[in-house]
């Protein structure tokens, strides 16, 4: 695969979209750097989908797009999610051959939009790719992922390391920098896709509201026979979980949103057997007994009895 952004000639259309909530001031603030980003190509537009922020969000947005003819802002009419946020701007933008995913709470860096575009468009296998992640300071954050399976939700909910046990089932994949790799799963703080990939899989599924919606999606993609893929040649700095305030570090919520646990139970009995979901459920449950025991109940994550009502419970009642 080509490790090297085209520099010689334009790169096809690219339409980016962003959902934001509760997130405007860092969307004005990253706005510069993606529209430099799209010099690179023969067209670009941006669209900002703000999903009924409360506050000044929509006041802010509107003067960092008023300066900008190809930047738009759609108010939706609720805060519908991140699925239902990204299929309003899909509904929005223009026949543009590339469609990029940016979170509004990420900055792509120098050449990133371009060296994702030039890996997607190497083989038409490639289905969607996202960058390297790293944090304010540079530190990288997990960017390609395990395929969930039973491994990976037990050590993961336990916070117990597998390599301890000689098992593979970290969580994240380990990456480096400047290679292309294969994934079952990247991050969907950036990825950048085909039009004809979109065509093909349709939109992401808005049962979710937050979580678990770009797993899912991705999962889509690839078992219609394309390759998810993470290019590192490429980085983002990403502020992860700015505007959902559950994995930010200074939090004080220890816990997670009920639509966490939702969205967890969708994407099981969805994507998997009901059985396989049964056990995934219970697996889960005795991780986080595990992580109880070590850790103690004020471990951050999620909750024994949170858990089991909102999904083992479900799960095993066919719902």
């Amino acid at each position: 695969m080509s490790s090297n952004a085209q520099s010689s000639s334009k790169l096809p259309s690219v339409a980016v979209i962003i959902v934001n909530y509760k997130a405007a001031h860092l969307v004005a603030a990253n706005l510069p750097a993606l529209l430099a980003e799209l010099e690179a190509f023969e067209a670009g537009e941006v669209m900002i989908v703000d999903n009924a922020s409360p506050g000044d969000d929509r006041q802010v947005l509107t003067g960092a797009v008023a300066p900008h003819d190809n930047v738009r802002l759609i108010n939706a009419e609720k805060n519908g999610g991140f699925a239902y946020g990204n299929n309003v701007g899909l509904s929005e933008i223009g026949p543009s051959d590339l469609v990029f995913f940016l979170n509004p709470d990420a900055r792509p860096r120098p050449g990133a939009l371009a060296q994702l575009a030039t890996t997607v468009l190497d083989d038409p296998k490639n289905g969607i790719v996202g960058p390297l992640l790293v944090n304010e300071a540079g530190e990288e954050r997990p960017s390609a992922f395990g395929r969930k399976n039973l491994v990976r939700e037990f050590f993961g909910a336990a916070c117990i390391d597998p390599k301890r046990f000689g098992l593979d089932g970290e969580r994240a994949l380990p990456v480096h920098r400047n290679e292309v790799i294969e994934a079952p799963w990247i991050s969907g703080a950036a990825m950048m896709t085909r039009r004809e990939v979109i065509d093909q899989v349709g939109g992401m599924d808005e049962g979710y509201f937050l979580y678990f919606e770009e797993t899912d999606w991705i999962e889509s993609i690839a078992n219609a026979g394309y390759r998810v893929l993470c290019d590192t040649h490429a980085v983002i700095e990403h502020i992860e979980g700015q505007s959902t305030g559950v994995v930010d570090s200074k939090t004080e919520n220890l816990g997670m949103p009920t639509y966490w646990y939702e969205s967890w139970r969708r994407f099981w009995t969805k994507n998997r057997s009901r059985t396989k979901a049964v056990v995934a459920a219970f697996t889960v449950t005795f991780g986080l007994i595990v992580r109880n025991v070590r850790w103690g109940k004020r471990s951050r994550g999620p909750k024994v009895g949170d858990f089991a009502k909102h999904c083992l419970w479900p799960i095993l009642k066919g719902a």
